[in-house]
């Protein structure tokens, strides 16, 4: 309990500062049009508006990723590939030391890619058997192409950003999530 308290606090005073309620996803074994639309709305409550400052949204965000990784019991970390007062990382690792890492990259810009990870990062932890290979959910200002040069996706198996996922409807998103899933088991 206490290695996760202090990040608890931290995210519990800077949400207290959002005049918003927070609904929880079902963190099931499938992927939902409804768990993505909710961390979509959390997210976009963080967006920045006449009120907060960009950095302030990004914090906010950088609060809610935190907490949904606590909640999935997986440590988050500032980002290999990016500036670490803007990204973010956590990494599911693998059965198997040595086997590359599966990357999923998504901008802080763009909610519907964070939403798009939360989601198939959820599935992940309830996956059985789990991958031999470290799946790694990268946040970054950076598109997957600005990364390339990082040493962590130099040697991924594969590198995959979810992109405009906030224009397709329900059961297209739920069935490209799906597809993106499965290419990094």
């Amino acid at each position: 309990f206490m290695r996760y308290s202090i990040p608890v606090f931290f995210l519990a005073g800077a949400l207290a500062a959002v005049p918003v309620s927070l609904a929880q996803s079902s963190f099931g074994p499938e992927i939902s049009a409804e768990d993505f639309h909710q961390h979509l709305a959390n997210l976009a409550a963080f967006g920045p508006d006449g009120n907060r400052s960009d950095d302030h949204a990004e914090s906010l965000r950088r609060a809610y990723l935190k907490y949904q990784f606590i909640r999935l019991g997986v440590q988050s970390q500032p980002a290999a590939c990016a500036p670490p007062a803007h990204s973010l990382q956590a990494a599911l690792p693998g059965t198997e030391a040595g086997a590359g890492p599966v990357v999923y990259v998504a901008q802080w810009r763009k909610p519907a890619e964070i939403a798009a990870v939360l989601e198939i990062a959820e599935r992940f932890m309830t996956q059985r058997p789990r991958p031999k290979h470290t799946v790694v959910f990268l946040f970054s200002p950076q598109t997957k192409a600005e990364l390339a040069s990082c040493a962590l996706l130099a040697k991924a198996k594969a590198v995959i950003q979810p992109v405009d996922m906030e224009t397709r409807d329900a059961s297209s998103m739920v069935r490209d999530l799906n597809i993106l899933q499965r290419q990094g088991k």
